[in-house]
């Protein structure tokens, strides 16, 4: 049994984190397997303003989150 993925574009918004504000898409991704990621993409910033990956109880790994945030821009 293999895992399937489906991502979608929920909005549109400012992202204010430690590496400044940005306007991003929010992707937002589920899987077969109990996992929910989503994604702040900003066109001006690469290559994510944050991430954060959600597994439920029903994933193969367990539960848990694991959360990215860019601490700043690169040089």
């Amino acid at each position: 049994g293999g895992c399937e993925w489906g991502c979608a574009v929920a909005a549109f918004e400012r992202v204010t984190g430690r590496a400044g504000s940005f306007d991003a898409y929010r992707v937002e991704c589920a899987s077969s397997i109990d996992a929910q990621d989503t994604y702040w993409v900003s066109t001006s910033v690469h290559p994510f303003l944050k991430t954060k990956a959600v597994r439920g109880a029903r994933h193969p790994s367990g539960p848990g989150t694991q959360e990215t945030e860019l601490l700043r821009l690169p040089s």
